[in-house]
């Protein structure tokens, strides 16, 4: 069902809401910068914003985001980032600030962010990492 669709997905260095709910994001990239490899990248923040049709996405739903190397498909994490949300009644968008942490880019080539709800693929990003 495309109840809910991906208004924006931003990887960037800080990302908080302030006190009226307003998401500030700060320092948006699509690149990662490493002079050796495999190094692991201390941290980076995924910001996502999601529309809502407030009549038909009430209930429970998940959230997937997984970090796919593009040459041959491979996830680098163990697993896909998974987070189970709840939309209300008349809720027309959601949010999301999730830090990555640690990540180990083995080496310099393009990367995808791929973002699901409910199984369903909604929005990818590119993510390139290139060798200094």
């Amino acid at each position: 069902m495309d109840n809910i669709k991906l208004n924006y997905l931003h990887v960037c260095d800080l990302a908080f809401l302030s006190d009226k709910k307003k998401a500030n994001i700060i320092g948006i990239f699509k690149a990662i910068y490493s002079s050796s490899f495999p190094f692991v990248y201390p941290k980076f923040v995924l910001v996502a914003s999601f529309l809502c049709d407030p009549k038909t996405a009430k209930g429970d739903h998940r959230l997937r985001i997984k970090l796919i190397r593009k040459s041959d498909q491979k996830e680098l994490k163990d697993k896909p980032l998974d987070l189970d949300f709840q939309i209300q009644d008349g809720q027309s968008e959601i949010n999301f600030i999730i830090d990555i942490i640690n990540t180990t880019f083995e080496k310099p080539e393009a990367y995808t962010l791929v973002t699901y709800i409910d199984d369903r693929e909604v929005g990818r990003n590119e993510l390139e990492v290139i060798k200094t």
